[in-house]
């Protein structure tokens, strides 16, 4: 019996060791980088809860507190010159449980999965020449009642 007690306590110990120095909300962020044809694309995900207000809008964050979200995302060019994406582009995809890049002729898609059973959601960013073009949105349940689909135009200026 004393064994399990000194087991116990040294166990207690440890977990609050690791508690004290890193708690969830302060964990270094996970960065995945892609390249295709000399773009650099990063995506950030950030370890932290997530609010569940409904008002805030966050995909994957309905039931419960969702334990990440897409913190930043940012590309480079063959210059090295680094460019944001607008936030609105990810910043609303939480509880996120797997990114993946692939090629599709001249377009780079990034597939973003986030969430489980009835908060799932499917999101699918489309980039050409390292800028987005697409993104689309969609409940894991029920994707074709539940969706969100933005098409993104890069204008010249003319200065």
């Amino acid at each position: 019996m004393p064994r399990f007690w000194i087991f116990a306590i040294l166990m207690a110990l440890v977990l609050a060791a690791f508690s004290l120095g890193s708690p969830i909300g302060q964990l270094p962020p996970h960065t995945k980088k892609f390249q295709f044809q000399g773009i650099v694309l990063r995506v950030t995900i950030t370890a932290q809860d997530v609010p569940t207000d409904p008002w805030l809008g966050y995909w994957g964050a309905g039931e419960g507190p969702g334990k990440n979200f897409v913190s930043a995302m940012d590309w480079a060019g063959k210059d090295g010159v680094r460019y944001s994406l607008p936030r609105s582009a990810f910043a609303d995809l939480a509880d996120v449980n797997r990114v993946v890049g692939r090629a599709k002729g001249n377009l780079f898609i990034i597939d973003i999965e986030g969430a489980d059973a009835g908060d799932s959601y499917d999101a699918r960013l489309t980039f050409k020449d390292g800028r987005l073009i697409e993104r689309s949105v969609a409940s894991g349940e029920f994707p074709r009642e539940h969706r969100e689909d933005t098409v993104y135009t890069n204008l010249p200026t003319g200065d």
